[in-house]
């Protein structure tokens, strides 16, 4: 999955969490260097599928710099892909 913040990640699994004095459920995801991260189910909407299969695609590092590159190569794509039509 694609979460908008941390990039390419591998979708682990849903548990449940402790939120303060109630349980709650979080999805968990994995990123380069086996970090992990737990999304609460409330914001899966910054999730997106990534449609390829788990060994053809390299996750990007929790810390959000391999995202922020691999995010303004695909930004620089569409905007030349937009001037092309246009053109």
């Amino acid at each position: 999955v694609i979460h908008e913040d941390h990039g390419l990640g591998i979708l682990r699994g849903l548990e449940s969490v402790p939120i303060g004095e109630v349980e709650g459920d979080a999805i968990r995801l994995e990123y380069s260097g086996e970090s992990q991260r737990l999304v609460p189910v409330e914001e899966a909407h910054r999730l997106w599928r990534y449609g390829a299969d788990e060994d053809a695609v390299t996750p990007d590092r929790l810390d959000g710099s391999s995202w922020q590159k691999r995010r303004g190569e695909i930004d620089r794509t569409i905007a030349d892909t937009a001037g092309q039509l246009l053109a």
